[in-house]
């Protein structure tokens, strides 16, 4: 394949600097276990798309509307499956949110949790989840249904702008056929996006949202016209704030497109300035309107609790966590007084980490959280703690999907770096062009997420999401390289569809001899691990004496390990009970939970805690006004608790090596 271009144009270095970026990054993605299907299953996939690029783009419109249609109306009913049958535990910060949008909702304004003390950012996100909440409540819906029908709206509208926004922009059918693929047909579309309801979502949405406003701000010949883009462009800009406050990229990224326009002499930028200025007043509006979300919902600021920005950059620069989230930083800042003694201690610490890094150290720690950042190969497992219990089809092969599904997802990606990163490399700037200062746009946007969490913050793999938008846009609006011309005879045709049937054959047989050939070390049989945490000061419950509590958990497959999570130095017995053939086993106390070590074929099990002591006893119960936790509720002296249930994990752990 030779790859020429027509321009003698200088290269954009900043687009090379984001190609070298996606390249470097995706190699976050390989383990020693997955690399090698990694590898050829995205070069045979390149491979072969090479080959069908021709036919794709001689597709008519109607062929590609009816393609479409098609794989948008199978995505959907296969999440509305995955939503019914394949219920996730949300735990850690979506659990949080979800908990005190869930009380808001039900008219109880305590903050009772110091999460919110210490991450203020997530007050927006969750006083606005419990007015959808309330909506629901106004036509008799749980808050289950409420947020599965909020995230899979949201994906799916992400979804679909981006799709048009490639229409609009008239990229080649074969682009529109590659981001149709990545949409609906990997686990972008039926995982975390869909089944955990956090902050990542609506940012990128009102990312994709403002690219597309100002894409149209050209186009709009009226007045009325203009006001409706420039509303648009200030509420979308306000509400990607409150939802996730590092959108604020954007600011510097539409100015330093406005500078670099202005270097270059670009007459054309006096077209992006007033877009920009209402992207700017709508971040600026995100202060006041957090002030007044705190007022209507009663929240209350606490400086004892909080963590200074200085808290995040102090983590991002821990060697020993490679910049990540670290527990025993978050434990030292808990530690000191007030927010004045983080920061003086943190600032302390973030000039001694760079002074003992030293030039070469932090060089190899910001290439490490790159490689993080861009690392997808748990995209099932964020906030993920496991199914509720998954069924029996599921579970039969559960080695197989979940590896399908984290495969399947770093290949996706990976193409997806490798074919922006191309179309980077070969981009030969004409900024009097539209899609060329859409491009850069995208491009310092790209950049401006990497180097915040690279640079200043803490690196999540999560985070590295945020740049999809902005790659969405470069993909439809650069063009594709060009290859030498060449007569394609009809010998020529012929002799093309052996070779991709060769490749896509190849590509199957090298994924499904993987997949069969890997087995996990844990598999999570049934899981409810939803809660405020201890370390969050969530409240236990007290069980009176006699009191005797019960919950019922069905396992499609066999487990070998169960856990129950009680309260540390609480005397209760807790014992185990199989339904069918009402067999007993009773658990070990261990730290804060009880455990059982015993293999339990699958059936209908009963939890069942007895406080039989003289004194009351503290239990972690987790407790919801109109949110089901569990397939069952707890039942406390024989009263059921509809939205209650106890904090469980069934496992089973493969002993035979993999």
């Amino acid at each position: 394949m030779s790859i020429t271009s027509k321009s003698h144009r200088p290269y954009s270095l900043l687009a090379v600097l984001l190609a070298l970026c996606l390249i470097i990054g995706s190699t976050g993605s390989f383990s020693s276990q997955t690399s090698l299907a990694i590898i050829s299953t995205t070069v045979l996939l390149l491979i072969a798309s090479y080959y069908l690029r021709p036919f794709f783009n001689r597709l008519s419109i109607r062929q590609i509307r009816t393609i479409t249609y098609l794989a948008l109306t199978l995505m959907v009913i296969g999440q509305v499956l995955i939503l019914i049958f394949l219920p996730v535990s949300v735990y850690h910060d979506p659990y949080r949110v979800l908990s005190q949008a869930d009380q808001l909702a039900a008219g109880d304004h305590v903050w009772q949790s110091t999460y919110f003390w210490r991450y203020p950012n997530n007050v927006p996100i969750t006083y606005i989840l419990s007015k959808f909440f309330a909506l629901g409540q106004i036509v008799h819906l749980s808050n289950n249904i409420t947020i599965h029908l909020l995230t899979i709206s949201l994906l799916d509208t992400f979804i679909v702008l981006v799709l048009k926004t490639s229409a609009d922009l008239k990229s080649r059918q074969s682009t529109f056929l590659g981001l149709l693929a990545f949409l609906t047909a990997t686990p972008f579309a039926y995982t975390y996006y869909l089944q955990v309801f956090y902050s990542d979502l609506p940012a990128m949405l009102a990312v994709l949202v403002i690219f597309r406003l100002l894409w149209r701000w050209p186009k709009a010949n009226t007045t009325k016209a203009k006001v409706k883009i420039s509303l648009g462009l200030t509420f979308t800009a306000l509400l990607g704030m409150l939802m996730k406050p590092n959108m604020i990229v954007l600011l510097p990224a539409g100015f330093l497109t406005l500078l670099i326009l202005a270097i270059k002499k670009e007459r054309t930028k006096k077209q992006l300035l007033r877009p920009i200025l209402f992207l700017s007043l709508g971040m600026a509006l995100a202060m006041p309107a957090t002030l007044l979300i705190d007022r209507a919902s009663s929240y209350q600021p606490h400086s004892a609790e909080a963590f200074p920005a200085s808290h995040w950059v102090l983590m991002g620069l821990n060697k020993s966590g490679d910049g990540m989230y670290d527990d025993q930083d978050v434990e030292k800042d808990i530690s000191l007084a007030n927010t004045t003694a983080r920061r003086q201690y943190d600032s302390q610490q973030i000039v001694h980490r760079i002074q003992t890094l030293g030039p070469f150290g932090l060089s190899e720690l910001w290439l490490k959280k790159l490689t993080i950042l861009l690392d997808v190969s748990a995209v099932q497992d964020w906030y993920n703690g496991g199914f509720e219990s998954a069924p029996k089809w599921y579970q039969d092969h559960i080695a197989f999907y979940q590896k399908a599904i984290k495969i399947g997802y770093v290949v996706a990606s990976i193409i997806l770096f490798f074919t922006v990163s191309l179309r980077l490399l070969c981009w030969r700037p004409r900024f009097h062009r539209q899609k060329d200062q859409l491009a850069l746009l995208a491009v310092l946007t790209a950049l401006g997420y990497l180097a915040f969490h690279v640079i200043f913050w803490e690196a999540e793999s999560r985070y590295g999401q945020s740049i999809l938008p902005a790659l969405f846009v470069l993909l439809v609006a650069l063009p594709a390289p060009v290859a030498r011309r060449q007569k394609v005879t009809e010998v020529k045709r012929q002799k093309r569809w052996p070779r991709v049937a060769f490749l896509i054959s190849a590509t199957i047989a090298i994924y499904a001899v993987f997949l069969q050939s890997y087995s996990l070390s844990t598999i999570v049989v049934a899981a409810q691990r939803s809660q405020l945490s201890v370390q969050y000061h969530a409240q236990p419950t007290t069980i009176s004496p006699g009191t005797t509590l019960e919950q019922q958990v069905n396992l499609a497959k066999p487990a070998n390990t169960f856990s129950v999570q009680i309260q540390a130095k609480s005397t209760m017995i807790v014992t185990l009970q199989n339904l069918q053939t009402g067999q007993v086993w009773a658990l070990t106390e261990k730290a804060d939970e009880f455990i059982l070590k015993q293999p339990l074929p699958a059936g209908s099990y009963q939890i069942v805690i007895q406080n039989q002591g003289l004194v009351p006893q503290l239990i972690d119960l987790v407790q919801t006004n109109n949110y089901a936790l569990a397939p069952f509720p707890v039942t406390i002296n024989q009263v059921q608790n509809k939205n209650a249930s106890l904090i469980y994990l069934f496992e089973w752990l493969n002993t035979k090596p993999s």
